[in-house]
């Protein structure tokens, strides 16, 4: 009777695993874990390195360091003017949110007055692509951008592209006076 016996351990063995696989196995899953975590602790900046980052990019951007200053409007002391860029009443379905939301406003900028009338000329000239560049950065806002009180990331979209369009910078600022925003 003691063969039977012994039969039936190396059987019980091959199911189970054996509990030293399986500490094995634990003990390298451990392993991986804690590499990962040790390598994310050293990776992570610590708070003063991302104040210094952050304090060094606006002494960056407040000295201009890097910025093409070509491809800035003229901001010196010249008499500026309002020219109209046109209005725009803009509806965009969200299927994924089943939702809408409609957007209507005036879009007005203002130009050196010295470029006045050649910003007239490119305007007419690029008519069609400037209300489709503006109408693309309306459709491309997210809705955080829309109800923020100062509308500053939509405008300086708006400023980039057109004198991106007319291939210098006429424009100095854009203005949104009639702004209008509904979710519905």
């Amino acid at each position: 009777m003691a063969k039977p016996e012994s039969e039936e351990q190396p059987q019980e063995a091959a199911k189970g695993g054996g509990m030293l696989g399986k500490l094995i196995v634990g003990g390298v899953v451990a392993l991986v874990v804690g590499i990962e975590a040790g390598a994310a602790y050293m990776l992570t900046p610590s708070p003063a390195d991302v104040s210094a980052s952050v304090r060094q990019q606006l002494e960056a951007e407040r000295d201009g360091d890097e910025v093409d200053q070509d491809l800035l409007p003229d901001t010196s002391n010249t008499p500026q003017v309002e020219v109209e860029i046109g209005e725009f009443n803009i509806t965009i379905h969200q299927q994924a949110a089943e939702s809408s939301y409609t957007i209507s406003c005036k879009v007005i900028g203002t130009v050196a007055e010295k470029d006045k009338d050649e910003f007239d000329k490119l305007k007419g000239l690029n008519d069609a692509r400037l209300r489709e560049r503006i109408m693309i950065e309306f459709r491309n806002a997210q809705i955080g951008d829309l109800t923020d009180s100062e509308l500053g990331l939509i405008k300086r979209r708006i400023l980039e592209k057109t004198n991106a369009l007319f291939g210098k910078p006429l424009l100095t600022s854009i203005l949104l006076p009639d702004f209008n925003f509904y979710q519905q």
